[in-house]
């Protein structure tokens, strides 16, 4: 067997074991290595500099209601498992995020509430991006709650999606 493969064997290995080996099937090719890194090799740096930033974020964006709830993400295993579940550019976020250039949050279903449903940026006082799995537009229901939410903290709500679901 060549290095190359034994090593991407042990990546994966080492991946599994923090995030569990479903998980890990999800993760594709190309952000082997990257989530390697993050979760692995980096996982302190990142954790200590999510802490953070997350201590400068305005609290107020946080809610728990009855049927969702929206917060930052705590850890950088929980921005990649949001990455993988979601199928989506969340990692590319990650440095605007630490450096608090904008918000990103997880929408959840409360009763299910560590299940990844809708990734949400707020940016510049606008919620600007809401995508279920592979950035398609959540349903009505989530569409009208980001409403109430964006207009009782006085956010602009800037949601445009295309006749196929994306923004």
């Amino acid at each position: 067997m060549s290095h190359y493969f034994s090593k991407k064997i042990q990546i994966k290995e080492e991946i599994s074991k923090e995030i569990g080996a479903k998980l890990c099937e999800k993760i594709r090719e190309n952000e082997l290595y990257k989530i390697h890194e993050l979760l692995i090799r980096e996982n302190d740096y990142w954790n200590e500099k999510i802490e953070e930033s997350n201590q400068t974020r305005n609290q107020n964006y946080i809610a728990i209601e009855e049927k969702y709830s929206l917060a930052y993400p705590k850890t950088i295993k929980e921005f990649v498992i949001e990455a993988i579940e979601q199928q989506n550019c969340l990692l590319s976020y990650l440095d605007d995020y630490v450096e608090n250039y904008t918000d990103i949050m997880f929408l959840r279903k409360t009763d299910f509430y560590k299940s990844p449903y809708v990734t949400v940026e707020i940016y510049d006082g606008s919620v600007c991006q809401a995508f279920l799995r592979c950035n398609k537009q959540p349903d009505d229901d989530v569409l009208r709650w980001l409403s109430d939410y964006a207009n009782k903290r006085k956010l602009s709500l800037n949601l445009d999606y295309d006749e196929y679901g994306y923004q």
